[in-house]
Formats: C-alpha cells, sequence, structure tokens
C-alpha cells in the first residue's frame, strides 16, 4: 500500500515500524493544511 501511494505522490510509513502497528500506516500531519489536502486528493484518486 505504501508504496502505491508513493508512486502517487504520497509518502506514508508502515506502522509495522511500531510495535502493534501490523496493518496500519502513519501519516504525518506536520505540514501545511494545503499539503495535506493535496495528499488527500491524490490518495483519492489513486485509490479509485
Amino acid at each position: 500500500f505504501a508504496d502505491g501511494a508513493m508512486e502517487a505522490g504520497v509518502q506514508l510509513i508502515p506502522a509495522s515500524l511500531i510495535t502493534g502497528g501490523e496493518g496500519f500506516i502513519r501519516i504525518s500531519y506536520a505540514a501545511s493544511e494545503e499539503d495535506i489536502i493535496e495528499g488527500i486528493r491524490r490518495l483519492r484518486t489513486w485509490l479509485t
């Protein structure tokens, strides 16, 4: 999933790097609101 999202221009971090995080992803929200909205738009386009 994270590899496909990266192809869409969105970097995700597998939560499996953290104990108990298997099956989840981490999304940083330490960015501008505009960047977060653009990332969500890219994910939506990639997933549909």
